[in-house]
This record gives structure tokens, sequence and C-alpha cells, in this order.
């Protein structure tokens, strides 16, 4: 199976715009949209390269014909964290293939020619963004409108890191061990929405804790007017989720034979 068979998240869009800046964004206009016909937004997940460029362009293709709303690219690494055996084996054949952030910046301004109103984020780790570091000023150019840095602690912003582009927005991500405390300066930091990780063990595990969940989103939605993403493979769980908060992913409700 490749990454895109893992299914979709979706994403709450309970939320104020904050400022002018954010509407103006492709993220922000997408969410702003869709919370004015009280709707939640699909977001889908891939990691480019797998099981090749070529293949990637069409299966994303696919998945924005078929109603995505935001496209999550993920961009290979050696080590993902805290991911299942399904995404490390999509880095790995990516990594085999010798895809790299330029090949993938490169997709990724294909895709928007086509696709011009559906926000891309790239996700990914800290080294590959580095050894491209000169490219980062020229995201917006290639169509990438925001981006996931997995392994930097999300109180930093893009600026803190060394990358200046005003026009990418940042998402951070917020764990169910996360401290009160970090959460509010994590949200400061974040400009694009929050990524909230369900589950305490890796992508693909099943059993999640609702209440936990619910309360530690409730926090989250105390500090923060961004949108709330976060997934969820329990599919006894999704139901609840959606019942009580924002939005879930149900990793086995989508396989559009990919």
């Amino acid at each position: 199976k490749t990454a895109y068979e893992l299914g979709v998240r979706l994403v709450g869009s309970e939320m104020c715009i904050r400022d002018r800046p954010y509407s103006m964004s492709i993220i922000g206009s997408t969410f702003e949209a869709l919370k004015n016909n009280n709707s939640r937004a699909l977001v889908t997940y891939t990691v480019a390269g797998d099981p090749d460029l070529k293949e990637s362009e069409k299966i994303i293709e696919n998945i924005i014909s078929s109603g995505a709303d935001i496209i999550e690219i993920g961009v290979p690494f050696s080590d993902p964290m805290s991911e299942g055996p399904v995404i490390q084996l999509s880095h790995e054949r990516s990594l085999k293939n010798k895809t790299s952030l330029e090949e993938i910046l490169k997709l990724s301004k294909r895709l928007k020619k086509k696709f011009n109103k559906t926000p891309i984020v790239l996700m990914g780790y800290i080294n590959g963004f580095l050894a491209n570091q000169s490219e980062f000023s020229n995201f917006s150019q290639h169509g990438v409108d925001g981006v996931i840095i997995v392994d930097v602690p999300g109180e930093y912003y893009l600026s803190d890191i060394g990358f200046q582009n005003d026009s990418i927005l940042s998402v951070s991500l917020i764990s169910p061990t996360t401290s009160k405390e970090r959460v509010s300066d994590i949200c400061k930091a974040s400009s694009g929405f929050i990524y909230y990780i369900t589950l305490r063990g890796v992508t693909g595990a099943n059993k999640i804790n609702v209440n936990e969940i619910h309360e530690n989103l409730q926090t989250i939605k105390q500090t923060t007017d961004l949108p709330i993403h976060f997934h969820t493979h329990d599919t006894s769980g999704t139901s609840c989720l959606l019942y009580t908060s924002d939005a879930a992913d149900d990793m086995q409700c989508v396989d559009l034979g990919g």
C-alpha cells in the first residue's frame, strides 16, 4: 500500500478568522468558506515519490478531483517520527527513488497550476528543509501554502530556524502529553492550523481515548481560534469525535485504489 491508502484527515472549520492576512491566504480562505457552509475540511496525506513522482501526481490529482480541500505532501525522510509501518515503508520507497525536495516543489507547482484554489502543505523534517534553505523563500512560487516541520518544537516560529517567507503558514503539532503552558506557546507560534496528535502510539494504532482527546481539544480551543486538525484510526471512536469536537480522521474509510 502507498501512504495515499492510509485514508483521510478531516479538519474542523469552527473558528474565527483572526486577521486579514490569514483570511487572504488560501488556507485561511478555504476554512472561511467551509465555516460559512457549516462544513469541515477534507485533508489528505501522501508521501511524494511513492511509488514514484509520476504516480504521486496522478494520485494527488485524483484526491483533489474527489473532493479533498487541503493536500498534505510528505517529504521523504529516513527516520519518520511516530509513524507506523505503512508510512515508514512509503518513506523508504520514496527515498529509494531518490526523491528530492526540488522535484517535490516542481510537483507542487504543477498541481497548483491545475488546482489553484487547493492549499498545499509540505510535511517533513528539519534536515530536509535546512539542506534546501535557500529554496524556502521561493516555496510560495512553487504552489506551497504551508509547512509542517515534525521535529521542530512547536514554540518555534519559522523565522527562529532561519526560514523567511511571510507567505508560508506554519502548522505545529500538539500531543496528549503537551503541557498547557506549551500549548499556549505553540498556538502563538502557529499560523496555519493546529495539528493535534490523538494517539500516544504510532500512526495506525487502534485505540484512542475519546475523553482525553475531547478535554485536550477544549484546552486548545480556549487558547487559539485557529482550526484544529486531528485524526484517529479507531472507527468506533470516529463518530464520538465528530460529535464532540471539530473533526476526525478515520484512516480505514478511504481506499481509492492507489
